[in-house]
This record gives structure tokens, C-alpha cells and sequence, in this order.
């Protein structure tokens, strides 16, 4: 009884642990910049060009938002000018025809010592009519999307505009267009390239949802310099694994035309819901104030940080870096690394995993057969739980009346419920599985190893095509592979109880906190379609948790041990 109640109080204190760290990640809100924005100046920006409809089939009302941006950094003091680019050709998908489109930008700059800028760019017109996955969606008003980057750089210039001794400038683009496969930023990039011409950094402000942290979801490449530069960011949420992972997929922003040309960039926005993305609940209404005020809390110091310090000044700063690995681990606390380390640590828990394995079979701790058994039936329930969970999608999809995709479902009811009660599920399943094997004659060893088995065949699959997620898997193997190391070589048992438990809640801490903001991620960016993905997400990590919950249950003494040893 005093091992259960032990081992169930550790391992339920380390878990809620780490979703508490992992919420507060998430739902932050506070001012840390020293300058401090108005976000009664941010709501009212939304609210003023969101009145009405304004894509670009909506001509007068387009037009009524522009020059509503235009005297805004007027009054301001921003000298500022709308140029109208030359002809492109869009597709009206509502009327199923091809116009011609001269998109209508507004630019302007805040000058610096250096007479080197950074670039703040959002785009000013909202989704039209569109059909997607053979869903027709009517016009938005652009709220969120991008009344939240327009209401951003309009405050950001308002703030910056009274400052008279800045060291580096900034230059605004309010581009036309984006909704339309980004012909307004492409206008700039490829018209206008001379204006660009002493910008070193280009830092997109895009919305998708409504609420949620603000994610830092692209970056160009060799970003090291751009990494170091966004940990002075305010509470910074980001991780390199989504950003290879929206480099594969097929979508664009204002940031592509830019990263094309090879500029440095940074791209940003709200993640959290897709309920209202691109159709009519895209409405002031539906504007989340708290997330609203996370763009300037998260932009203000970053963008207080280029304005102030010199070493930016200069146009080649964020060339010649490497490329980075990045994660959020615990509020306002950003871990990077460099690719080369990624790679060290990828080869260290191949060979200390190999090692371990070679070690335990040695020592006949572990046996072949059973190590390669347990390794089968944990992939085997991976494989099960995630076909479960694309079928779970595929039916709540069915009885909400919507039509089923893998990576865009909206409307199901009760979604992010079901996705917490089956992930649960799930997990108690393996945990319940994990004890069935204990009882069928395989040792914790035998478990463990199994799930650093898995968790290091997934880092060598990721690491070929995935490398920006490796992360998810070598750190986490390294930290659980260090409980194993102690308990084949540590005789005490007491100090072995007391470090395999250290160990166990160090790395419990650290891939806990990792796997529930991927989760959550995924859900956010994928929608409840990939549930079954998801899934996977949500039992990886007790591959090789629970073993070692296992063993370090198994290590602790019984009482009748603690008098026999006290003898």
C-alpha cells in the first residue's frame, strides 16, 4: 500500500505540474514592455475596419478602410502613400471569373540613426467569397484576419512615432491583396524592391483565429540571429517543430514573397479557432481583447529591442547565422539550440540507448525476446490508438452534419471535449496495457527500454525529414535513458529510490511540458480532423514515463525491507 500511494502522489503531482506550467505558457497576459501600448487603441482600430465587408471584389468599402489607415498614421505625424501596383489577375470564385486587380498599398517609415529598417507588414483586406474543400464560405469582415495585425502596426507606428532618438528605423507596408494569393506583398517585393532596399528584417503580423498565444509560426532559414533577437520578445511562444512543419505545407502569406528574395522575416499570429477563419464569424464580435493585447505584448519589446540597440544596424546582420532548434518550455523562458548540437545530441542516445540495451541483455536484466515483445505491443497500441482516433473524427464529423477532412474540420460539437476525454482515455489504455505486461512476466527494464526504442526510431525518422522536431524525442530518450543508466549501475537502494525519482520528474517535467503545447498546437493548426495524429502525440510520451513510474514503484523499499535493512 505504501508503494501505490507513493508512486500515484509522485507521478500525479508531476503530471498536474506540468499541465499548469503548460497552461500558463498558453494564457498569459501582461504588459512587459517598459513603453506601454493602448489597447482601447488596438479595439477601436478592429472595430473601425471591420464596419463592413472589405475584399477586394468590395471596392468602396476596401477604399474606406485604406484611407481610414492612411489618416490614421497621418495623425500620427507618419508621413505615409498609397501606391497602386500593376495589373494581376485573380479568380472571383463566386462569380467563377477572372479579373484584373491593381493592388493598393500603403507604405510608410519611422526614421533611424542607422538608416537601417525593419519592416512591420499586415494586410488590410478581407476574405472574399471562397470555396475550400468544396465549402463555400462567404465574405469575412477581417477582424481578426488582419484587423489584429492592422491594429498591431497602426499602435506599434503611434508608439514609435514619438520616439526621436531611435537607433534603427522602421518601415510600414498595410498591403492589399493577401486573401488573394499575395499579390500585394509580391507588388512590393517585386515593384517597389528599391523601398526595401535598407530593410534586414521583415516581420509579418497575420491573424488566423481569434484567441489563443501568439505564435511565431515561420521563420526564414539560418534564423540563429532572428532566435536570439525574439527571446527579447515578451513572453515568446514558439517551436521549430511547427515552423518545418508550415514549411512543407502549401499555404502562403504576406512573408512568402519576401523569404523568396531571401529575406530574414518572422512570421506571426493567433492560432486558436478556426471557427472563425475566412467565413462571415469573422466579426468584431468575436475579437478576443486578451489575445488582442498579446501582439503588443509579445511585438512591443522585440521591436523596442531592434529600435534601441545598434547592433542591428546593420543591413547584413542576419545573414551567416545556422540554422535552430527552439521550443517553449516554461513561461517567457525560450530554449534554442543550434543544428550541429541537434545532430551531437542524436548521436548520443543512439549510442547510450545501444548501450543500455547491449548493458541489460549483458547483465541478463532484460531479455531479447521480451525487449523486441514489449517494443511490438506499445507501437502495435500506437497504432490502434491512432486509427481510433481518425475514426472518432470521421463519425463525431458524421453525426455534426460536416464534412470529414484530415487537417480541416470545423463545427464538430463538443470537439475540444472529445479530444481531451479520448486522449485520456487513451492514456489510461496504455497505462493499463503497461500493467498487464508487469504481470505477464516483463520487467520494467525490458518496458523502459522499449519505449526509448520507439522514442529513438521516431528521432531517426524526424531527423529525415522532420529535423526542426527532433527535440520532441532526443532530449526527452537522454533524460529518461539517464533513470536506466542509475539503475544498473547504483547498488544502494535508497539512492537508487531517491535519484531514478529525481531523474523521472526532471524528464517527466521537461517531455510533458513539450508534448501538451504540441498538442494543444496541433489541435489549434490541424483542427479536430487529425485526431488521430494527435493521438499519437498523446502516447508517445508514456512510453517512457510510465516503465519508469514502474520501476521506480518496484525500487521503493517495503517497510518490512526498511527494518530488515536498519537491522
Amino acid at each position: 500500500m505504501r508503494k501505490i500511494i507513493f508512486t500515484s502522489v509522485f507521478a500525479a503531482a508531476v503530471v498536474l505540474l506540468s499541465v499548469l506550467i503548460t497552461v500558463l505558457n498558453i494564457t498569459y497576459t501582461t504588459n512587459v514592455s517598459r513603453k506601454q501600448y493602448s489597447l482601447d487603441n488596438m479595439l477601436s482600430h478592429v472595430l473601425a475596419v471591420s464596419e463592413k465587408e472589405h475584399s477586394v471584389y468590395d471596392e468602396e468599402e476596401a477604399a474606406e478602410v485604406r484611407n481610414y489607415i492612411s489618416s490614421t498614421l497621418f495623425s500620427y505625424g507618419i508621413e505615409n502613400e498609397i501606391v497602386t501596383h500593376k495589373d494581376r489577375w485573380i479568380l472571383n470564385e463566386k462569380i467563377d471569373e477572372i479579373w484584373q486587380y491593381k493592388p493598393k498599398n500603403i507604405y510608410a517609415e519611422i526614421a533611424g540613426k542607422s538608416g537601417v529598417n525593419v519592416l512591420l507588414i499586415a494586410h488590410y483586406d478581407s476574405c472574399g467569397y471562397k470555396i475550400k474543400y468544396d465549402e463555400a464560405s462567404e465574405g469575412s469582415h477581417g477582424a481578426l484576419d488582419d484587423g489584429y495585425g492592422v491594429a498591431t502596426v497602426l499602435e506599434l507606428a503611434r508608439i514609435f512615432s514619438s520616439e526621436s532618438n531611435l537607433q534603427n528605423g522602421i518601415k510600414l507596408a498595410i498591403v492589399d491583396a493577401e486573401e488573394e494569393g499575395v499579390i500585394g506583398s509580391e507588388a512590393l517585393v517585386n515593384e517597389y524592391s528599391e523601398w526595401l532596399s535598407d530593410v534586414n528584417l521583415v516581420i509579418n503580423v497575420e491573424g488566423r483565429g481569434n484567441k489563443g498565444p501568439l505564435y511565431l509560426f515561420q521563420t526564414s532559414d539560418n534564423n540563429s540571429k532572428i532566435i536570439e533577437l525574439y527571446k527579447k520578445a515578451g513572453f515568446p511562444f514558439s517551436f521549430s517543430v511547427a515552423a518545418d512543419v508550415y514549411d512543407i505545407l502549401p499555404n502562403d502569406t504576406d512573408l512568402s514573397p519576401f523569404l523568396e528574395k531571401g529575406f530574414a522575416g518572422m512570421n506571426f499570429a493567433v492560432l486558436d479557432s478556426l471557427k472563425v477563419y475566412h467565413n462571415e464569424k469573422d466579426v468584431y464580435e468575436s475579437v478576443d481583447a486578451g489575445s488582442l493585447a498579446k501582439y503588443c505584448d509579445t511585438l512591443l519589446p522585440l521591436v523596442d529591442e531592434y529600435t534601441s540597440n545598434a547592433k542591428y544596424g546593420s543591413l547584413d546582420y542576419f545573414e551567416g547565422g545556422h540554422d535552430t532548434l527552439f521550443f517553449t518550455l516554461f513561461p517567457n523562458a525560450l530554449v534554442s539550440y543550434s543544428a550541429v548540437t541537434g545532430w551531437i545530441f542524436f548521436g548520443m542516445i543512439i549510442a547510450l540507448v545501444g548501450a543500455l540495451i547491449g548493458l541489460s541483455v549483458f547483465k541478463k536484466r532484460i531479455s531479447w525476446k521480451k525487449l523486441l515483445i514489449s517494443l511490438a505491443v506499445d507501437f502495435g497500441f500506437i497504432l490502434i490508438a491512432c486509427g481510433l482516433g481518425f475514426l472518432l473524427a470521421l463519425i463525431a464529423s458524421a453525426c455534426s452534419g460536416v464534412n470529414y477532412h484530415v487537417i480541416f474540420v470545423i463545427g464538430v460539437a463538443f470537439d475540444g471535449g472529445l479530444l481531451i476525454i479520448f486522449s485520456l482515455l487513451m492514456a489510461a489504455a496504455f497505462v493499463v496495457a503497461t500493467l498487464f505486461k508487469s504481470k505477464f512476466g516483463f520487467n520494467h527494464s525490458e518496458m523502459a527500454l522499449g519505449g526509448l526504442s520507439i522514442n529513438t526510431v521516431l528521432a531517426i525518422v524526424c531527423a529525415a525529414v522532420l529535423f526542426g522536431g527532433t527535440y520532441l524525442f532526443v532530449i526527452p530518450v537522454l533524460l529518461y535513458a539517464l533513470g536506466e543508466v542509475v539503475k544498473l549501475f547504483v547498488k544502494n537502494e535508497k539512492i537508487k529510490t531517491g535519484v531514478s525519482a529525481a531523474t523521472c520528474a526532471v524528464a517527466t517535467l521537461f517531455t510533458l511540458n513539450i508534448y501538451i503545447s504540441l498538442l494543444y498546437s496541433l489541435y489549434v493548426s490541424l483542427t479536430f480532423g487529425a485526431l488521430g495524429l494527435i493521438t499519437v502525440f498523446a502516447v508517445l510520451p508514456l512510453t517512457m514515463f510510465v516503465p519508469q513510474i514502474c520501476g521506480l514503484f518496484n525500487n521503493i523499499p517495503a517497510k518490512t525491507d526498511v527494518k530488515e535493512a536498519e537491522v
